[in-house]
């Protein structure tokens, strides 16, 4: 019994040994997995901490960035409206400087209205002259030969030549001149001093005539068939012509000479003209630009008075606009000398400079470039050559007129689109300010700019063709828009997609 009791105890003890080591076991595990644990969430915290620390990190970078763009863009904003008081007093000079440059044409014009009156006085002086007594020649009588091997003294030859004067375009020409410009020959001057001929007589033969007064220009118009006579400014103002073809020839016939009164077969220089109401004063500043050609235009680097072919060499006139008036010249009897008041044979014109050989090809030659006359009868351009060789001769004053056809004067029709592209691209601006600023540009040019946006530009067009603005208003508004254009760009700023408005970074 005892063997037995104690072989419980031992089992009994051994069991409760076993659980021990079990229980030990347990617990030893659980202790390692609370160790890992433990572990586990100090790593965890340990990132958490980092990166807790690098978005403060960042938000610190960011909010440095942000201060530094600002004061970028503040310094920008002030930089920007350093620019625009800039713009705004370059603005101001231009305008002052246009309104000085406005105040120096005006007193030009009154100027070049007084030497009209001047030479006006003297031409109605010399006209009572003629009448009041034929022209004195001066005969020369024959005194003992001197050293010079002439029959008489210099000084005293020379009196004679400037005694022996015929009438010019705008002033007495002595015989002399014409003799050395190759107009009078030497044998005629001979017998212009001798007696045997007069200076009558010799005015009134074709050629001497045709370089000392031209032959007739485009003097107005005739309409058929009823035959009845118009000047141009008449035919304008009737709806008959439109105001471009009707002002390119004026601008002919001031050119040539004189604007021409077809009805009463009066030549007058272009203010006398205004004031009788041949032209209106709304030409007055074209025509006489266009008048300079015969009077001559002032060099302004020098002072002296040059032939138009040298103020196209020297800019002060565009090439088209100068080809169209040389032109004229050139189909009315020669290129006129300003200088000396008649024409010149185109050899002597070659010498003096007046004009060269390749621009006489020019004049002559049948392009685009050379066509800046309108038919109104065939709606065509063509050279003023082409243009008067249409005409027919006035057989009550000789005066060249342009026929017009019924259908030509009901033609009520605006300007084709090609004929508005031609006349863009024909007139040009001087831009003071923006991307062309300094230059010269064609209207054509300026439209199809970034200035302008396609419905501006139609707009444009479609106002012109109807006839309801002239070039000098698209002039102006085209450099309005330009200056607008310019005042805005100066306040914006590049953004990332887009400019943005400086008004837009002050708010922000």
């Amino acid at each position: 019994m005892e063997a037995g009791q104690k072989k419980e105890i031992a089992e009994t003890t051994q069991i409760l040994q076993q659980t021990f080591i079990n229980e030990k076991e347990l617990l030893l595990k659980k202790e390692k997995m609370v160790e890992e644990e433990k572990e586990r969430l100090e790593r965890l915290y340990e990132d958490e901490l980092k990166k807790s620390q690098s978005l403060k990190d960042d938000q610190s970078e960011q909010m440095k960035k942000l201060e530094d763009e600002k004061h970028r863009l503040q310094a920008s904003m002030e930089e920007a409206l350093r620019k625009q008081k800039e713009a705004e007093d370059l603005v101001h000079d231009k305008q002052k400087e246009l309104q000085e440059m406005e105040e120096k044409r005006q007193q030009k014009e009154k100027q070049l209205a007084e030497e009209n009156r001047i030479l006006r006085e003297q031409l109605e002086a010399q006209k009572k002259i003629k009448e009041m007594a034929p022209i004195q020649q001066v005969i020369v009588t024959p005194v003992k030969a001197i050293s010079n091997g002439r029959d008489m003294v210099d000084s005293a030859a020379e009196s004679e030549d400037t005694k022996l004067t015929f009438s010019g375009l705008r002033q007495p020409v002595t015989a002399g001149r014409l003799q050395q410009a190759g107009i009078l020959s030497r044998k005629q001057l001979d017998k212009l001093k001798k007696g045997s001929v007069t200076v009558q007589e010799l005015s009134q033969k074709e050629n001497l005539k045709t370089y000392l007064q031209g032959k007739s220009c485009i003097a107005g118009l005739i309409l058929e068939p009823r035959n009845e006579k118009l000047s141009v400014y008449q035919a304008m103002k009737q709806g008959i012509l439109k105001p471009t073809t009707a002002t390119s020839l004026l601008e002919a016939q001031a050119a040539s000479g004189f604007i021409i009164d077809p009805i009463k077969n009066k030549k007058l220089p272009v203010n006398e003209a205004i004031k009788e109401a041949v032209v209106g004063p709304e030409l007055q500043e074209k025509l006489l630009s266009a008048e300079r050609a015969v009077t001559g235009y002032r060099d302004p680097y020098t002072g002296n008075t040059i032939s138009l072919f040298e103020a196209m060499k020297k800019d002060l006139i565009s090439p088209n606009h100068a080809i169209r008036l040389l032109q004229a010249q050139m189909a009315t009897g020669g290129i006129i000398d300003p200088l000396n008041s008649h024409r010149l044979p185109l050899e002597q014109g070659y010498k003096q400079g007046i004009i060269d050989e390749k621009m006489s090809k020019t004049l002559h030659s049948d392009t685009d470039e050379t066509k800046g006359y309108f038919d109104p009868n065939t709606q065509e351009y063509l050279t003023y050559f082409q243009l008067m060789d249409r005409c027919q001769l006035d057989p009550e004053t000789g005066l060249c007129l342009l026929p017009l056809t019924d259908e030509a004067v009901t033609h009520t029709e605006g300007y084709t689109t090609e004929q508005t592209r031609d006349i863009f691209s024909t007139a040009t601006v001087s831009v003071p300010f923006g991307k062309f600023s300094g230059k010269t540009i064609t209207i054509w040019e300026l439209i199809h700019s970034e200035y302008f946006t396609e419905e501006q530009r139609r707009d444009l067009i479609r106002q012109y063709r109807s006839g309801k603005v002239t070039i000098e208003s698209i002039i102006k508004y085209i450099i309005t828009i330009i200056d607008e254009t310019e005042a805005k760009k100066q306040l914006l700023f590049d953004g990332l997609r887009d400019k943005v408005p400086a008004s837009e970074l002050l708010e922000s």
